[in-house]
C-alpha cells in the first residue's frame, strides 16, 4: 500500500473522467432521480390530505410504493457505482448499464455494508465528531471493495483499513477539496431551488469520480 498520493493528480484525473463520461453517468443519475420522484408523487397521490384535519391518510398502497421505490433506488445506485468503477478502469459504460441484471445476494451485501458504514460514522460523530471523521476516512472504500473485489462485509472493512493506513492527513486534505467543490453549488441552489436535483448532478458526478479514482489508485498500489 502507498503512504501518500497527489491530491492534484486525483482531482485532475477525476475531472478528465467527468468530461469523458459525464452524459452517461449524469443520465443514469437523472433516471434514478426521476423514478424516485415518480414513486414519491404516486405515494402522495394515494395519500390525500384530509381537508378537515390536514393530516395525511397513509395507506397500504403507499407503503408498498415506498418499498418498491427504495428497492429500485438501491438497485440503480448499485449499477451506477459499477458504471463508475468501469469508467475509471478504462471501460466505456453505457446508459443501458443502469438496467443490468443484479445479483440479489451481492446487492444485499453491498447495501448492508453501506448501512454499517453510515452507522459507524454516526456513532463516531456522536463521540465528539473527530472519531466520526477518522472512521469515515478509514472505511471510505468499503462500498467499492464489495463490488470491485467481491469481498464480504468483514473483508471490505479490513482491506479499507489497510488501504487508508498512514494517509489519513492526505485523505482529510482531499475531503477539504471536496467540501470546497460542494460549496460552489450553493449559489446555484439559491438561484435554481426548484431544480436542486439537476443542479447537484454535475457536482455529484465529479465528486464521485474523485473517490473512485482514489480508490483505484490505492487498490492497485
Amino acid at each position: 500500500m502507498i503512504n501518500s498520493f497527489s491530491i492534484k493528480e486525483v482531482v485532475n484525473s477525476a475531472f478528465e473522467l467527468t468530461k469523458k463520461h459525464f452524459w452517461v453517468i449524469a443520465g443514469a443519475s437523472f433516471i434514478s432521480i426521476v423514478i424516485s420522484l415518480a414513486f414519491g408523487y404516486a405515494s402522495d397521490f394515494v395519500n390525500p390530505i384530509d381537508p378537515i384535519t390536514q393530516k395525511i391518510n397513509f395507506s397500504t398502497i403507499s407503503f408498498g410504493l415506498n418499498l418498491i421505490s427504495l428497492a429500485i433506488g438501491i438497485a440503480l445506485s448499485y449499477n451506477i457505482t459499477k458504471m463508475n468503477l468501469s469508467a475509471v478502469s478504462g471501460g466505456m459504460p453505457k446508459l443501458k448499464d443502469i438496467l443490468n441484471k443484479i445479483d440479489i445476494k451481492k446487492i444485499s451485501v453491498w447495501f448492508l455494508t453501506n448501512l454499517i458504514y453510515v452507522f459507524i460514522i454516526f456513532i463516531g460523530l456522536i463521540l465528539f465528531i473527530i472519531p466520526g471523521i477518522y472512521l469515515m476516512l478509514r472505511y471510505m472504500f468499503v462500498s467499492y471493495l464489495v463490488i470491485d473485489k467481491n469481498l464480504s462485509i468483514k473483508e471490505s472493512f479490513a482491506l479499507s483499513t489497510k488501504m487508508t493506513e498512514g494517509i489519513k492527513w492526505n485523505l482529510l486534505g482531499l475531503t477539504g477539496v471536496i467540501v470546497l467543490i460542494s460549496i460552489i453549488a450553493v449559489p446555484l441552489l439559491i438561484i435554481f431551488p426548484p431544480y436542486i436535483e439537476l443542479v447537484l448532478i454535475p457536482i455529484y458526478v465529479f465528486i464521485t469520480f474523485i473517490y473512485v479514482v482514489l480508490y483505484k489508485k490505492l487498490s492497485n498500489a
